[in-house]
């Protein structure tokens, strides 16, 4: 399984369970390889689980709507990666 995490249009993260494959990209090309960097590979899981509660709570608020618009716009925009 590849992981990938893309940031501002800018980075991606790639990390393939299978291979151990573990790199950064900047603007698509090859930038860094993050092999053997748990801090980076910690925070890319903790970041990952941070945005599947947000869609938890987006899908939540979408069933139970009772006038929460700010909060399920800003929850919208950080799930489409717009500025807050």
């Amino acid at each position: 399984m590849e992981r990938k995490i893309e940031l501002d249009g800018k980075y991606t993260i790639k990390f393939n369970e299978a291979t151990g494959e573990f790199k950064a990209l900047r603007y698509g090309e090859e930038w860094r390889n993050l092999a053997g960097d748990k801090l980076i590979l910690t925070l890319m899981y903790r970041l990952q689980r941070a945005e599947e509660l947000l869609q938890e709570a987006q899908g939540m608020m979408d069933d139970n709507y009772y006038g929460h618009d700010e909060v399920h716009s800003a929850i919208t925009r950080h799930l489409n990666g717009e500025e807050n």
